[in-house]
């Protein structure tokens, strides 16, 4: 079965009771997903009251919760556009994003009430709706205030209909507003269904936010499950462990260096992830350092990474059998997770490579968006023959595994050859004495660029650049060592805790 609308799929859901909630956080609160579905039809019901014009937007700036999730899934249903924002956005960027997706509302939750004064400064038209627990503010309407007499599930909708907007994380520049309709987000969804990630019948929970694909995508796949997804508000290491220890969690959804962050905080106790089954992971590929500790931890738990991009979904998957035995191919970052996902790595025509070749990473198939908003010729640079192309440079092994190398922009020539960072920083991690690391290509007057070596350390050790390359000599060719390092206290993140090199690269250059 395969649907193409989330009409499609929420009548589904509320047909359809496996007797397992569909959605739980913290506090104990749980609904299933006929229930859940209903309140949906409720809330679009209200928004609809409000007489606005469709396709007019939704801003949502909300922690994960069951409200933030259901005026986000609720907002479509309305013939609105919802638009979860980046929770660390300054009010300028916020503006700019209200401006882009011309949002009519804003769903603010408790820690982002102070921003209703500044936002409406400039937009005195924006209706503003409370999500959060606490006390609803003056001129402000909650979230269950606003629900009314449920809409219709509409099953002659327009597939192609815009269903969200979701900004880019901005680890390249600025954000750009990538525009999903119903058929691509439940493809999506229906991909990851089909893959198994998460696992039918398990308990699932994650730490990434709404705002990311990573965050929204998981939890229409539950719906398709019938399954349960334990709604996290944010990462942070207590949390996780309340989540498998007291909440029934077995798999858990992490950015590798949130991984880093739980088993290096100082209150990590293993008692506490004894019901732990799966580690799944995304937003960067793991280290073979991390994964040492992690394998070391967690005995017993198996590991799963997902590939993917707010532009096309995530729908590569490197199961658990690619992360121990002959098989091994952690650097890997796996396989398309179902039929009518189809990976190539193209050269700079758009013509398809060989497998064991270097070249873009192309993705093809029905979860790829529809566009950016508002940027036609950034749209059309993107797609090329119905595929996005990705800005990774990969390759495809014998088995049809996906290997990311690099992204474009961070690829380094070096003296003539190509180095690409993530396989430096993938050898450097295993080093005793080394926290996390990025690399980044700096201009050197002999070399075009020199690769550049930027450590976290460990409190116990401080690693010299000499030390680094004597450990890397065996490993990796010598051409890739570092030829300068830095040590740092902390490297600069993305909300999705990806490193963000062009900030890295800025601070090393005074550019």
């Amino acid at each position: 079965m395969t649907f193409q609308t989330l009409d499609e799929l929420y009548h589904f859901a509320e047909k359809t009771d496996s007797g397992r909630a569909a959605f739980s956080d913290l506090s104990g609160r749980a609904l299933t997903s006929p229930d859940f579905v209903r309140d949906l039809r409720q809330i679009a019901g209200g928004l609809t009251k409000l007489g606005l014009k469709p396709g007019k937007g939704v801003a949502v700036l909300g922690l994960n919760s069951i409200e933030t999730l259901q005026i986000i899934l609720a907002a479509p249903l309305a013939k609105l556009i919802p638009v979860p924002l980046n929770l660390r956005w300054a009010a300028a960027e916020i503006a700019f994003a209200l401006d882009d997706a011309d949002v009519a509302v804003v769903a603010l939750d408790d820690p982002f009430l102070p921003l209703a004064t500044e936002l409406a400064k400039n937009r005195p038209d924006l209706i503003f709706v409370h999500i959060g627990q606490g006390d609803t503010p003056a001129g402000m309407q909650s979230v269950n205030d606003l629900r009314a007499e449920p809409v219709e599930l509409n099953s002659e909708r327009d597939p192609a209909t815009p269903a969200i907007i979701l900004y880019t994380g901005g680890t390249t520049g600025r954000s750009k507003g990538v525009v999903h309709s119903h058929a691509s987000l439940v493809a999506g969804a229906m991909v990851m269904a089909v893959a198994g990630f998460p696992t039918t019948g398990k308990t699932y929970s994650s730490c990434f936010p709404f705002f990311h694909v990573a965050g929204i995508q998981p939890t229409l796949t539950r719906l398709i499950q019938s399954s349960t997804q334990l709604l996290m508000p944010l990462f942070r290491p207590d949390l996780v462990a309340s989540a498998v220890r007291d909440h029934g969690v077995q798999e858990l959804g992490l950015a590798p260096t949130m991984m880093q962050m739980l088993i290096t905080d100082p209150e990590f106790s293993c008692k506490n992830f004894a019901g732990l089954e799966r580690l799944m992971y995304g937003s960067s590929p793991i280290s073979a350092g991390l994964l040492a500790g992690l394998k070391g931890t967690f005995p017993g738990v198996t590991y799963t990474q997902a590939y993917g991009m707010t532009e096309a979904g995530i729908t590569i998957f490197l199961g658990p059998q690619f992360h121990s035995g002959e098989l091994e191919r952690i650097d890997g970052a796996g396989q398309p997770g179902a039929p009518g996902v189809q990976i190539r790595i193209e050269d700079d025509n758009g013509a398809a490579l060989p497998r064991g070749q270097v070249g873009e990473i192309v993705v093809y198939g029905p979860t790829v968006m529809s566009g950016y908003r508002n940027r036609p010729s950034e749209t059309d640079a993107a797609l090329r023959n119905g595929g996005y192309r990705t800005g990774d440079l990969g390759m495809l092994d014998d088995m049809g595994v996906l290997y990311v190398r690099d992204r474009l922009k961070d690829m380094i020539i070096t003296g003539g050859e190509n180095v690409y960072s993530s396989e430096v920083e993938s050898a450097i991690s295993t080093l005793p004495g080394v926290a996390m690391v990025a690399v980044v290509g700096l201009p050197d007057e002999k070399w075009g660029e020199r690769v550049h070596a930027v450590i976290v350390p460990k409190e116990t050790h401080t690693p010299t650049l000499e030390e680094v390359n004597g450990y890397l000599k065996d490993r990796i060719a010598g051409y890739k060592h570092p030829r300068s390092l830095s040590l740092v206290k902390e490297l600069p993140l993305s909300p999705m805790n990806k490193v963000l090199k062009h900030e890295l690269r800025a601070q090393l250059t005074g550019d």
